[in-house]
């Protein structure tokens, strides 16, 4: 069962209500998973990060690489609710926000690997 159906079970049944509805349901749950993986993840790689010697680790968690990892998750998880329909414009759009929230996080991602990178490569380089 979708989204859509659902909210027509409930016995909405103008289009604009029903779409507005999807899309704040949507919202919420990217938010929520957003939220539970940060605060998950972000305990757990605390947890781990301060019991290893190693710094490097401790430099992923200071370039917010375990915040945009979450960022992720929750897209992929988003993704995994809305199925892909043809034809459905809304259905499209959402996916098309999707893939741009995925490919702006994977940079984000990337970028903190490397400024971490980086920051290593100073503090050996002297």
């Amino acid at each position: 069962m979708d989204i859509k159906s659902f909210i027509a079970e409930l016995g909405i049944e103008s289009q604009t209500w029903i779409n507005s509805i999807e899309i704040a349901v949507i919202l919420l749950v990217g938010v929520v998973s957003y939220l539970v993986l940060a605060k998950l993840v972000g305990n757990i790689v605390v947890s781990i990060t301060k019991r290893t010697a190693a710094k490097w680790d401790d430099l992923l968690f200071t370039k917010k690489f375990f915040s945009r990892l979450g960022l992720l998750a929750a897209a992929i998880i988003v993704a995994t609710i809305v199925p892909v329909k043809e034809g459905d414009k809304l259905n499209e759009v959402i996916h098309k926000i999707l893939n741009i929230w995925t490919t702006v996080t994977v940079v984000l991602l990337i970028s903190s690997i490397l400024n971490g990178a980086n920051t290593v490569y100073e503090r050996y380089s002297r």
